[in-house]
């Protein structure tokens, strides 16, 4: 890629052009960063900025990760070991209460009753279990999926405390690297609300950035949001 955009240069293409082709590696702030360097005559400055963007990018990313591991691998035993209960423990249990000359609660009931179909349908349930999963994946990814998703996200807690500090932290972070160059402040809006993972708050900026073209004050802005 990068020989590709070096021959680019070398025919007379701007460094901007050259990289819009590459959009999925050097994103839109990426790219409009370089534009600014350019016009600017900054260009170095501009890179050196991008490089210190892209490094605390990379360990906000390693942060979550960690922050984030430890809840995953909890989650997951909790999942196996109520399956291992279901398949194993509850069917085991199943002749002590048959054994027992009484009715038994709603709650057991129901515990018995997954217990038999798990045992029962082991291949249907884990087939069950895949789409249920894939469905979900699926609607995620679509507009009113995302839009509902981000906002219990957003719900939870510690998680949405730690999804927060990740917007607000690269807000701020995309935000100063695009002020030091020449692109407006409406244009460093726009473009700082795609860099946001939660549609919320790419949503809040957009309409913050249209409501500073209308005059609004950034201050007053954020603390509407």
């Amino acid at each position: 890629v990068i020989k590709s955009i070096a021959e680019s240069v070398e025919r007379g293409q701007s460094l901007t052009n050259s990289l819009k082709p590459y959009d999925n590696i050097f994103n839109e702030l990426f790219i409009n960063m370089v534009r600014a360097g350019e016009v600017s005559g900054k260009l170095e400055d501009v890179l050196k900025q991008l490089y210190k963007q892209m490094k605390k990018e990379h360990k906000l990313r390693a942060k979550v990760r960690g922050a984030l591991t430890y809840p995953a691998v909890i989650f997951v035993a909790m999942v196996g070991i109520g399956m291992g209960v279901m398949i194993f423990v509850v069917p085991k249990m199943i002749g002590i209460f048959e054994g027992v000359d009484m009715e038994l609660p709603l709650m057991t009931r129901i515990l018995i009753s997954i217990s038999d179909f798990i045992t029962n349908n082991g291949i249907i349930t884990v087939v069950s279990l895949i789409l249920i999963i894939f469905a979900i994946i699926k609607i995620i990814k679509t507009k009113q999926g995302k839009y509902y998703f981000n906002l219990a996200i957003l719900k939870v807690p510690i998680i949405s405390g730690i999804v927060k500090k990740i917007n607000l932290a690269r807000f701020a972070r995309t935000m100063s690297s695009l002020l030091k160059t020449d692109i407006k402040i409406v244009e460093s809006f726009e473009i700082t609300a795609n860099t946001l993972g939660n549609v919320h708050y790419k949503n809040s900026l957009i309409d913050a950035a249209e409501k500073v073209k209308k005059g609004q004050e950034i201050n007053k802005l954020l603390l509407a949001y």
